[in-house]
């Protein structure tokens, strides 16, 4: 649905202190001079005289154009976080299994992105009724951010949309920081070596009554993640 270019960390910080956002150029964008509806650490090209804005961004104030990312390239060894997924993920001592069940979990199929020091993103489903044959679902976000390298991360809620927050325990005996607005949930672990998120998207699951999601439906996805396992130091 975009455009991703990649530029060095040196060329890309030159290409900020450099580029001037006059009028009648491409709006550069960033979360020093559009906070309130650009996050990241990163930037966008963005053109002024056409529209294309995400739907959390609608009644904000900034340029809202199509646009171009511009990504900062900075140092990766994907090869130990590969290892480190490979050699915990998929198994009882990271997920429950017993909430997979029928459901024939396949990490394989899932979506990974491996980084620096066992830094990783791991986006899988979870079919809450065990049918693999449903369209219904919870689309998932698992990270693992290593403590002491850098690692953005972003929360999905509304400026004024009402968030509930609430401290919960799950079947691994984590405990963790749950967070629920509307169709969206995020739960947080604080380890010692590492901050593990989960996010969970309730948009793509069939719901006839049209019931908001529920504080017991988000804890039962804390239940999936043993959050304390992954938090740990990285295996040698």
């Amino acid at each position: 649905d975009d455009m991703d270019l990649g530029m060095k960390r040196e060329d890309f910080d030159r290409l900020l202190q450099l580029y001037k956002n006059e009028k009648g150029k491409p709006f550069l964008q960033t979360m020093y001079n559009n906070g309130r509806i650009f996050f990241g650490g990163y930037a966008r090209l963005r053109d002024r005289a056409s529209a294309a804005m995400e739907l959390y961004n609608i009644g904000r104030p900034g340029v809202k154009g199509v646009w171009i990312d511009i990504l900062p390239l900075d140092y990766c060894e994907e090869k130990i976080g590969v290892e480190y997924f490979h050699r915990y993920l998929g198994t009882d001592e990271v997920f429950n299994m017993d909430a997979f069940a029928g459901q024939e979990f396949q990490l394989e199929g899932a979506e990974y992105l491996g980084y620096d020091a066992g830094t990783f993103l791991l986006q899988f489903a979870y079919i809450p009724d065990g049918n693999p044959e449903s369209d219904s679902f919870v689309d998932l976000k698992l990270t693992r951010a290593t403590k002491g390298y850098f690692r953005t991360g972003y929360a999905l809620f509304s400026e004024n949309e009402e968030v509930d927050e609430w401290e919960y325990t799950n079947c691994f005996g984590d405990t963790l920081c749950l967070m629920l607005g509307g169709n969206y949930g995020l739960i947080l672990c604080d380890s010692d070596y590492a901050f593990v998120s989960l996010q969970a998207d309730f948009s793509f699951l069939g719901n006839a009554s049209g019931e908001a999601v529920s504080r017991e439906m988000l804890e039962s996805v804390a239940d999936l993640v043993n959050f304390g396992t992954l938090g740990q130091e990285l295996p040698k």
